[in-house]
């Protein structure tokens, strides 16, 4: 560490010097004077301080007595000095380590030393010096305690001897806010008059203003200096603002205006300063005064406004001003209107491929038909079509429920979108059970064909009964399933590639695998049951087709609940899963 911060190595070795021991160590000693030594370098370096501020301030009595003390803390100090490298020796020997970097630290210590034994010496010289020079004192006063910026304050004083004689026709120099000064003259009484003022930027709070006398020419050898400090109060002028807002309720991306005027405590108007305004801690902009103080300010409710009481904030923000800054908060009332959709199915059960009717209502919370905006009907989550609302709030449309639609129960869901932004969407949700047309059509063809085949060998063997007059054995009639009917590639390709995004391509391909291997497994997928769930069932019974569909799950359960986006990679693999598995199958 720094061996000038004396203080520092003095409290680090407080404690230090209690190092339990038996008999005499030197470690334990060198410790003990060297924070000895430590303590009085450190009372040398106050005192030496304080002695030059008596002597600044002309107080040569109290000089004299710091000087004085100086001296008995150098002869103390001395002596332990001189004995830190005895003691050092006596360690090493003891201990039988290498204290060359502590001997280091003890000659910089030494340095130090030297330094405020030469200070004492220039002290002791200077003192002699003005011991015989006559010596003066300052008064300060002010008109006023407490001042704002740029508002004069009025300061007068007397400078005069101790023994109460004015010293006519000396300079006194005042100072204050760091840099600024200003020199006046005393009159024949010795008393000087002067206007100052504190400038925009000064800091509120206490600030001293200190006057000095330093005797110049033929004074320098006749009179000592002397100053005297006085500490005002800065303020900083407040400011009012009065406001308000119109309409005081309002609806999302409506405009709405804050006006009012900015003056001060005498009704004085601020011209010219900025006016910002904030909703719910947001600026939405700022404006500026006029010369009657007046501000107006209008803004569009934020589309993302929600129902409810929210806070305008209006605030004068200023720059490099006598005025200090203020603020006011005013209430919007934010009204959405409610909606409520309803919708109709034509039939609760649907065949694949085929049209179904869907109907219903828009309306407002309090029932009134609404006929602003859109509807959007999805199966699942892929959408089917869209339509605008009708005059009266209602919608019809036609839709057709996809040829690759799954077995089992759906969700048709009706999302209304409103064209404004003051009102709410809304959303209704019914099921419908799907039969999938195709795997409908391969199982009734393979019985057809089942019965065909049973009917004609029972009519071959009565035939032959009949013409043969020996019954001999024959093996049994082979009856033969009819062969399942594929999904051409270029037709799954196609329908993968209708959906609108990546995302929907993969749950897309998952629908179509599922397909498939109702087909081939014959597993439909059940209501109640996870993705991962029927997978554990198609691959207890079709090993082989574990990795791709394993694959093809993780890919649906990403596009699916995911929130993070799915790209044209994942989208390309989940189809070549599927293509892949139309062969396997």
């Amino acid at each position: 560490m720094d061996t000038r911060d004396l203080s520092l190595l003095h409290d680090r070795l407080k404690g230090v010097v209690q190092l339990p021991g038996v008999g005499e160590d030197p470690l334990k000693e060198y410790l003990r004077v060297l924070s000895e030594f430590l303590g009085n370098m450190a009372q040398i370096e106050t005192k030496m301080s304080d002695a030059r501020v008596s002597l600044a301030s002309g107080d040569v009595q109290r000089s004299r007595a710091d000087l004085d003390q100086l001296k008995h803390l150098r002869d103390e100090t001395k002596p332990l000095l001189w004995s830190l490298p005895r003691f050092l020796s006596r360690v090493e020997d003891y201990y039988e380590v290498d204290a060359s970097a502590q001997r280091e630290k003890v000659g910089e210590l030494e340095s130090v030393f030297s330094e405020y034994s030469a200070e004492i010496v220039k002290l002791d010289d200077e003192l002699g010096v003005q011991q015989d020079l006559n010596r003066t004192m300052l008064t300060l006063n002010s008109s006023k305690q407490q001042v704002f910026v740029e508002e004069s304050l009025a300061m007068h004083g007397v400078l005069e001897m101790w023994n109460g004689t004015a010293l006519v026709g000396r300079n006194v120099t005042l100072s204050w806010n760091d840099n600024m000064t200003l020199m006046r003259t005393t009159d024949f009484s010795g008393k000087f008059e002067a206007d100052l003022s504190f400038p925009i930027g000064a800091e509120a709070g206490s600030n001293a203003i200190e006057a000095k006398f330093e005797p110049q020419g033929s004074d320098s050898s006749v009179y000592l200096p002397c100053n005297a400090t006085l500490e005002v109060k800065v303020a900083y002028r407040p400011s009012v603002i009065v406001a308000e807002i119109k309409p005081v309720a309002s609806r999302p991306m409506d405009l709405v205006e804050v006006s009012g005027i900015l003056r001060d405590l005498e009704d004085v108007p601020l011209e010219n300063r900025t006016i910002e305004t904030s909703f719910d801690d947001v600026l939405v902009g700022n404006t500026a005064t006029n010369a009657t103080g007046h501000f107006v300010f209008g803004f569009p409710v934020p589309r993302t406004a929600n129902n409810g009481t929210h806070v305008v904030t209006v605030a004068f923000v200023p720059t490099l001003d006598r005025y200090l800054g203020i603020d006011v908060t005013l209430t919007l009332a934010i009204e959405l209107h409610t909606t409520r959709t309803e919708i109709l199915l034509d039939r609760t059960t649907a065949f694949s491929g085929t049209t179904m009717t869907v109907s219903g209502t828009v309306t407002l919370a309090n029932g009134t038909a609404w006929r602003y905006g859109r509807v959007h009907v999805y199966l699942d989550d892929s959408l089917l079509t869209n339509a605008v609302v009708m005059e009266d709030g209602s919608f019809l449309l036609a839709v057709q429920v996809p040829p690759d639609a799954s077995f089992g129960s759906h969700a048709i869901s009706v999302q209304y979108s409103p064209d404004e932004a003051w009102v709410e969407g809304s959303e209704a949700v019914a099921q419908i059970y799907v039969y999938n047309t195709l795997v409908l059509v391969i199982a009734v063809v393979g019985v057809a064909a089942a019965s065909s085949l049973g009917a004609y060998a029972i009519v071959r063997s009565r035939r032959a009964a009949k013409l043969a007059p020996l019954r001999l054995p024959e093996p049994p009639p082979v009856v033969t399933g009819p062969a399942m009917e594929e999904y051409s590639t270029e037709s799954l390709t196609a329908t993968i590639q209708a959906e609108h995004d990546d995302a929907a391509k993969v749950r897309r391909s998952y629908r179509l695998a599922q397909s498939l291997l109702e087909q081939s497994v014959g597993e439909t997928p059940r209501e109640s049951e996870t993705h991962w769930e029927y997978l554990s069932r198609i691959v207890s019974k079709s090993p082989g087709l574990a990795d791709p569909l394993r694959r093809l799950v993780e890919l649906y359960e990403l596009a699916e609940y995911s929130p993070f986006p799915i790209g044209t990679d994942q989208s390309r693999e989940a189809m070549e899963i599927v293509l892949r598995l139309r062969e396997q199958v």
